[in-house]
């Protein structure tokens, strides 16, 4: 079968940015497929308010990466787009997040903190380990095994992740994601870039 991927742009208006002056002055401009192309005028619109504005790009709702490479030359990132699903990849670079209302996202550090904590202190360890393109890391398993030789590890690879077939594996104490990140948001995982 043959894929054809056309992607949808769309024009903003600049009526959206709001609570501009709540935002630092450096931001890092950043949306989907469907604003790319808007980005110049939101950067010269932001520059004469007084911001100064990076276009990084486009951003999907796992793959924030673009961003990553300028988390020392912005401030914060702003979100033009609506929801909050791609823009929550940006939380975890370690930067604020505005959305172009000027609310910000916040991520719970706690929630890492617990699931770090936990596997920790855990012996018996699920990998999540997915088959699709883009997102298959069964390297990343391997360093784990390398990394805490003490700990017993059980890779599960899937195409498609059933949260309810986790619980038939209740000897496992503490799951990492490899998969996409955004797992982590539905489910008590820990991903593995979260591991130091």
């Amino acid at each position: 079968m043959e894929i054809m991927i056309i992607p949808v742009k769309k024009k903003f208006d600049l009526k959206e940015l709001t609570n501009i002056e709540k935002m630092p002055k450096k931001l890092g401009l950043v949306t989907t497929v469907q604003y790319v192309d808007e980005l110049p005028k939101i950067k010269k619109y932001l520059d004469e308010k007084g911001k100064e504005c990076i276009v990084i790009g486009k951003i999907l709702g796992c793959d924030a990466k673009i961003a990553e490479k300028f988390k020392n030359k912005v401030d914060a990132f702003l979100y033009i787009g609506s929801g909050e699903f791609h823009p929550i990849a940006l939380i975890h670079i370690g930067r604020p997040v505005y959305l172009q209302n000027g609310e910000t996202l916040k991520w719970d550090e706690r929630k890492i903190k617990g699931l770090l904590s936990k596997f920790y202190a855990s012996n018996d360890i699920g990998i999540i380990v997915s088959l699709k393109p883009g997102q298959h890391h069964l390297d990343w398993a391997e360093d784990l095994k390398k990394r805490f030789p003490e700990k017993e590890f059980y890779v599960f690879v899937a195409d498609t992740i059933d949260y309810n077939q986790m619980q038939n594996f209740n000897f496992v104490e503490s799951w990492i994601n490899t998969a996409c990140p955004r797992i982590a948001d539905d489910v008590k995982v820990l991903n593995y870039e979260d591991i130091p």
